[in-house]
């Protein structure tokens, strides 16, 4: 315990942090909140995976839930507060309304066609309160994301330490931007399959480095395979993290060991990864077609809207501009609740995208004068541009068959540690005297930041 003290009193803070973002925003008031709450419950009440049809179906308690917090009235109204329909609040403890057949859906939602990897993990702690109400029920479950959060954070920490090992700095400063930024406070802390993904993520990160600076072993071989098998079941975004960490990997073990042994190597990775996939490939197939799930209920656009007036309208003319900047600025550092919680000044965002710039400039300069760890700033940022294609190319895919926009700038937070790892090398190698500061002014902006976006909130609902 002593050697990772630093690491200790992070996760004591970001536990009291993670608490304070559960119970401050409303329940329901996370994006999609209740269909995910819906398939935890399915599962938590009927012991398998829901599948997707045309229709959605909450239960009729879900539905009392709802009523109760108000969640339309408060989740698309800007100006309502949170208050709740008392009566139907009261009902929900009535054993009329608080027992097993007033759980009962067929498991349709939104959300239904998603692999079960988070939701299974979700339905145990649901089941914690399995005698109590939903109120309790769903709050167990909130407190699940925070505890994944807290891995996150502590998969983080080590990250950094493979970077630097003889140091705490970054490790300490790479966990504390991963834990206190606004927009993984606000997920690390709502029922949602996203955390359990950007834990993988970053775990699979974790074990990429490991493979770069250690020799490796079997068991780290099987580790990869199940991690990749794991992210694949919990949501089809993974699969470009899996791919872009796999071939990585071959890289390396072709250049450390020769292309006999990197074959024997992939076979170990291959067979835990493909018995943990496979199952739900074969489900997926055989419910909707596909290997990645099933996506149905989606709001239908214009159909008169082809690829042309996508892209100029995602990058060319000023609509496109600006929802650039919405995306990667607003709705990735700071646009809580469901998209309609931001800060009112533009400042705020403009000088976020100017130390966003900033960075990028510096890593950048640093990769280009082969500065400290330029290779690993190197890989991280290729990481990161892959992933804004990859949904970029999933958005397009969406498109043309919906014709609306559906990217978040959340969905990049399987790239959050490396975009950190690349903004805080920007800084240290534009201020190269002055490392310290970057580490201490890093780490105290985002708790500020997240400070602040604690108010914003509370303003927002209370």
């Amino acid at each position: 315990m002593k050697k990772n003290f630093a690491l200790w009193i992070i996760l004591t803070i970001m536990l009291i942090k993670g608490l304070v973002w559960t119970f401050i925003i409303p329940p329901l008031q996370n994006p999609d909140e209740p269909v995910h709450f819906a398939y935890v419950q399915f599962m938590g009440e009927e012991n398998r995976v829901p599948i997707q049809t045309s229709e959605q179906s909450f239960s009729h308690e879900l539905n009392l839930f709802t009523m109760a917090v108000k969640l339309n009235e408060v989740a698309f109204n800007p100006e309502s507060k949170y208050t709740t329909n008392q009566p139907i609040y009261d009902m929900l403890s009535k054993p009329e309304n608080n027992n097993p057949l007033q759980r009962v859906s067929d498991g349709s939602n939104l959300a239904a066609g998603y692999p079960p990897g988070y939701y299974f993990f979700a339905s145990l702690f649901y089941k914690l309160g399995y005698e109590s109400t939903i109120i309790f029920r769903f709050y167990a479950v909130r407190i699940f994301s925070v505890l994944l959060s807290l891995v996150a954070v502590t998969l983080a920490y080590f990250a950094g330490k493979k970077i630097e090992p003889n140091s705490n700095f970054l490790a300490s400063v790479l966990a504390i931007t991963t834990g206190m930024h606004p927009m993984f406070s606000m997920i690390g802390s709502a029922v949602n399959n996203d955390i359990m993904m950007d834990v993988v993520s970053i775990a699979l990160l974790l074990w990429l480095f490991t493979i770069a600076t250690e020799s490796v072993s079997e068991k780290t071989l099987i580790i990869g395979g199940l991690l990749c098998g794991f992210g694949l079941i919990i949501k089809a975004h993974m699969v470009y993290v899996c791919g872009f960490i796999l071939f990585s990997a071959l890289l390396i073990f072709i250049k450390k060991y020769g292309m006999k042994s990197t074959l024997r190597s992939a076979v170990m990775v291959s067979v835990p990864l493909l018995i943990l996939y496979l199952p739900w490939a074969f489900f997926s197939l055989r419910h909707y077609g596909s290997f990645t799930g099933g996506v149905s209920m989606q709001p239908q656009g214009d159909a008169s809207l082809g690829l042309k007036w996508y892209f100029q309208n995602a990058f060319l003319n000023e609509a496109g501009r600006n929802r650039f900047f919405d995306l990667w600025i607003r709705t990735y550092w700071a646009k809580f609740g469901w998209l309609d919680t931001r800060f009112n000044s533009i400042l705020v965002y403009k000088l976020i995208a100017l130390i966003v710039i900033t960075g990028l400039t510096g890593a950048v300069y640093g990769i280009i004068r082969r500065r400290e760890n330029y290779k690993i700033v190197l890989f991280c940022l290729l990481f990161s541009l892959g992933n804004v294609f990859f949904l970029y190319l999933v958005e397009i895919i969406y498109f043309r068959e919906y014709h609306n926009f559906m990217l978040q700038g959340r969905y990049l937070f399987t790239s959050l540690v490396p975009i950190n790892l690349v903004l805080i090398y920007g800084f240290k190698y534009i201020f190269r005297k002055y490392t310290n500061y970057v580490y201490y002014s890093a780490a105290f902006l985002m708790i500020l930041f997240n400070l602040i976006s604690i108010s914003l909130i509370y303003s927002r609902y209370y």
